[in-house]
């Protein structure tokens, strides 16, 4: 799942998520696909932290969010 917008101040923008990064997984789950996204982060509620893998221009990060 590419990251193609982000909203200023919200959790992803505290992050330093940035536009164009690929979610790969979330939490300890593989993310393919919107509704594998979908799917997967409809099981956190708000205040819950998650952990992302993204990846962009041949490098991967961790960053910890925190759902709102």
């Amino acid at each position: 799942v590419i990251i193609s917008d982000g909203e200023k101040g919200s959790p992803a923008d505290d992050a330093n998520v940035r536009v164009g990064e690929v979610i790969t997984k979330l939490g300890h789950e593989r993310v393919d696909t919107l509704n594998d996204y979908t799917n997967l982060i409809s099981d956190y509620e708000t205040g819950d932290s998650v952990l992302l893998l993204l990846k962009r221009e041949g490098g991967s990060r961790f960053v910890a969010i925190e759902i709102d």
